[in-house]
């Protein structure tokens, strides 16, 4: 046993010197330093490489905004009748097939029901349309985001809105200064009209008119199209109308219908 363990030390000390020899020969040999790095990047390409998740661009750091930190990601927004407003990670809702139970999808006050709900992009501008025919806006990530079960923020303490305003109608955008398009309305007595979507472009902290309304009379609806959309619209009554949108005159913002 004695021999054993010393047939090992040997052979032990023996692979040693080889190594220490191998070292100083890479030590004074560039050309084998270069070989073992570019040897061992190709192994770190192979085991962790994938597709680059930042973007490279020519910014100084000052230029850099707050709204280039954000990621660019779906949420879904909602909106309540009594102005809580809240976003939330479209993966908090999972996909049911038949039978599916269902889960909660939101918080509200009681007597409270949820009025607005659509998908948005972080940095979509959101449009909130109030029935006195006044247009105010935030951007996406602007909106506090939540849990799913959370009742949300109330509206009042993002945007200016005025005394006794109710949101009635919200349309996300994702461009407001290049975009093309306009924002079909509609008021509760059957007035329509359409704006361009770039009249929308500078819209102030406290919000802009955008319906001249009769003194009895709500802005309810808003739709963003591109010119070309086939409109119906529906009485309580059942009644229904259909109209090409090219009917409908193209007005300033503060017009009337």
């Amino acid at each position: 046993l004695t021999r054993l363990n010393r047939e090992r030390l040997e052979e032990e000390y023996r692979n040693r010197l080889r190594e220490i020899a191998d070292f100083e020969d890479i030590l004074i040999s560039p050309a084998r330093v270069s070989a073992i790095i570019k040897s061992e990047l190709k192994t770190l390409k192979e085991k962790y490489g994938d597709d680059r998740r930042t973007r490279i661009i020519p910014t100084e750091a000052e230029d850099i905004r707050e709204e280039d930190l954000i990621p660019e990601e779906d949420m879904l927004v909602t909106v309540t009748r009594d102005g809580y407003v809240k976003r939330v990670a479209l993966d908090s809702y999972r996909t049911q097939r038949r039978g599916g139970r269902g889960i909660i999808g939101a918080g509200t006050k009681e007597e409270d029901t949820i009025e607005h709900l659509f998908v948005a992009n972080t940095h979509d501008y959101i449009l909130f349309f109030t029935d006195r025919g006044r247009v105010y806006r935030l951007k996406a990530y602007e909106v506090p985001q939540t849990s799913r079960t959370a009742m949300g923020t109330a509206i009042v303490n993002l945007i200016n809105i005025e005394a006794g305003d109710q949101v009635t109608a919200t349309v996300p955008v994702k461009d407001l200064h290049h975009a093309e398009g306009f924002m079909l309305m509609a008021t509760r007595h059957g007035e329509v009209k359409r704006v361009d979507l770039r009249e929308f472009a500078n819209l102030r902290a406290n919000g802009l008119i955008c319906f001249d309304l009769e003194p009895d009379d709500q802005l309810k609806w808003v739709k963003l199209t591109d010119g070309t959309r086939e409109c119906v619209m529906v009485t309580r009554q059942g009644k229904s109308i259909r109209f090409h949108e090219s009917d409908v005159p193209v007005r300033g913002r503060p017009a009337g219908g």
